[in-house]
């Protein structure tokens, strides 16, 4: 099915021959979490170049990891609950990684998960150039930064930062850079099940601090989708042209 909000019509007829029907939206979102980490770069690199670069430990990933790009793993203690799938190079090193079922090699091309663009998020505010969600501003409920709390939206902009603690929200970020840093964040998708959407490419969206939970997509169509920090959870895909994760103690699930 194609992705996107539509009305659904339901009509019930009684015994009289009378009837009554009533309409609802129903959002459709894109399957992007059919994998856990999909990492799409399409040209075999080697070491530290390959799509995905794990160097962090202690972190717990439910569902498939895929790359088109090699694969390098040299941190400990991390575990891929399900399929870990390559093509090109690997680089297997570092203590107690657990990858369910294996490594498996393939060869061919996976398509891109997602069909999404940035044309199809309305903005509820646009700004050109940085915005900076640390400064005061229409985002936050009542007007004040005080509340800690964001407006139920979608938010787009050259780069979008979120440097706080604290703070909770359902916003969609869409931007060329998304940088997210703090403690104890608690943000959640406003649109199509996507959290943050870049579209740039060194460090397309970056997440580090600490104690965060994010519930929602991380999509980077082609560009680096960089994870450090520590004891964040993620419920939702994270997608990017290439996955990097130094963190510690995270945990990753499509559930």
């Amino acid at each position: 099915m194609t992705a996107g909000t539509f009305t659904v019509q339901v009509c019930v007829i009684d015994d009289d021959g009378a009837e009554d029907c009533a309409s609802l939206l129903v959002e459709v979102s894109t399957p992007a979490n059919r994998y856990a980490i999909f990492a799409g770069r399409d040209d075999c690199g080697s070491g530290s170049g390959t799509a995905i670069h794990w160097s962090g430990s202690k972190t717990t990933v439910t569902g498939a990891v895929h790359s088109n790009s090699g694969l390098k793993v040299s941190g400990s203690n991390n575990r891929v609950d399900g399929v870990t799938s390559y093509r090109c190079s690997t680089h297997l090193s570092g203590s107690k990684n657990s990858f369910i079922g294996g490594v498996t090699k393939i060869s061919e091309i996976q398509p891109w998960p997602t069909q999404l663009t940035i044309g199809d998020f309305a903005c509820d505010i646009r700004v050109a150039g940085t915005l900076d969600l640390a400064r005061d501003g229409a985002w936050w409920v009542g007007q004040t930064k005080t509340s800690r709390q964001l407006q139920p939206l979608t938010l787009c902009a050259t780069e979008i930062k979120l440097i706080d603690s604290n703070v909770t929200g359902t916003v969609t970020f869409v931007a060329g850079k998304v940088q997210i840093s703090g403690s104890d964040l608690k943000l959640q998708a406003h649109q199509h099940g996507v959290l943050a959407f870049a579209t740039g490419t060194s460090n397309a969206i970056k997440i580090s601090g600490s104690t965060s939970q994010w519930t929602g997509d991380l999509l980077a169509r082609s560009g680096e989708i960089d994870l450090s920090g520590s004891n964040h959870s993620i419920t939702g895909s994270v997608i990017g042209w290439t996955v990097k994760l130094t963190g510690s103690s995270w945990t990753i699930s499509t559930q």
